[in-house]
C-alpha cells in the first residue's frame, strides 16, 4: 500500500463540523471510539450498527474514508490489489486469524472529543461485554486465559482487576463513591497495560499484572496518543500540575 499523509486533528475536526458525513458513518465512529482501546472488529460494528453481516461496517467504514479524503483532498490508499484502503484514513488495520480489527487514528479520536461526540466515555467498557460467542474462558487461579478472537475485554477480568485495585483511579487517584455516593460505586474503567490491537492471537490476561483501574478522564488522556502513555507519564503530569495549581480552600 503506498503512503498517505495522514489528516491532522484540526483537519479532522472541520470535516466532522461540515456536516459531509452521513448519520450512519457519525454512528460508526461513535462505536468505534466507544470500543475498548477504540478498537473493533468489522462483525462488532456491524452488531452495534444492526447489520447482519459484515460487509455492511466494511462498507460504512470505507465510504467514510472516501468522505474525509474527497473533504481534505487526501489521495487515497491503494492496496496490493489496487483496491482504494479508504478506511485507512480513519484507522490502522491489524490483521488477525478472523480478520481485520479497527484501530482509530489518535487524531480522529482527538477530534471526535473535540466536536462533542464522544459525551458517553463510559459506553466503550461494557460496549461488546456480553457478546461471549467466539472464544473460550479458562480459569487458572488468579490468571484468565482467553483465547481472543473478538478482541473484547472480558468482565470476568475486569471484575478481577478492580476487586485486587479498587474503583479508584491509578492516575490521579479520583474515587467516584467517595465523590458521587451510591451514584458512583463501582464505576471506573479499566485499561489494559499492553493494547488489545497488539494481541495477534491468543494471549493471557492477568488481571492484577495487566489491567489497571483508571477514571474516564485519565484513560481518555492515555490514549491522546500512539502509542498510549503508560499510567506513570499521566500520573506525572497531573502531580506537576497539582503542585503549580494555587490551593483553593481557606483558612
Amino acid at each position: 500500500m503506498n503512503t498517505v499523509r495522514l489528516p491532522s486533528e484540526k483537519e479532522y475536526e472541520r470535516v466532522l463540523r461540515s456536516g459531509a458525513l452521513s448519520k450512519v458513518q457519525l454512528r460508526a465512529l461513535q462505536a468505534l471510539y466507544n470500543c475498548p482501546d477504540h478498537s473493533a472488529t468489522a462483525p462488532q460494528l456491524a452488531a452495534v450498527l444492526g447489520y447482519k453481516g459484515f460487509f455492511g461496517s466494511n462498507s460504512v467504514m470505507g465510504g467514510i474514508g472516501r468522505c474525509f479524503s474527497k473533504e481534505l483532498g487526501i489521495d487515497p490508499p491503494w492496496a496490493n490489489n489496487e483496491n482504494n484502503n479508504w478506511f485507512s484514513i480513519i484507522a490502522d488495520a491489524v490483521g488477525t486469524d478472523i480478520g481485520c480489527l479497527w484501530v482509530m487514528r489518535s487524531a480522529l479520536a482527538c477530534a471526535l472529543e473535540r466536536t462533542g461526540l464522544t459525551d458517553s466515555p463510559s459506553i466503550g467498557i461494557e460496549l461488546f461485554a456480553d457478546e461471549n460467542a467466539g472464544y473460550t474462558k479458562h480459569e487458572e487461579g488468579s490468571r484468565l486465559r482467553i483465547e481472543v478472537n473478538i478482541y473484547e475485554r472480558s468482565r470476568e477480568a475486569r471484575t478481577k482487576c478492580v476487586s485486587h485495585y479498587g474503583a479508584r483511579c491509578s492516575a490521579c487517584d479520583f474515587d467516584f463513591e467517595a465523590v458521587y455516593g451510591d451514584l458512583g460505586k463501582g464505576f471506573i474503567h479499566v485499561h489494559h497495560l499492553v493494547p488489545l490491537s497488539e494481541n495477534k492471537k491468543s494471549y493471557v490476561v492477568d488481571p492484577v499484572r495487566d489491567l489497571r483501574p483508571v477514571c474516564p478522564n485519565c484513560h481518555a488522556m492515555i490514549h491522546k496518543r500512539e502509542p498510549p502513555f503508560s499510567i506513570d507519564e499521566i500520573r506525572g503530569f497531573v502531580n506537576k500540575r497539582c503542585s503549580t495549581m494555587p490551593s483553593t480552600r481557606e483558612g
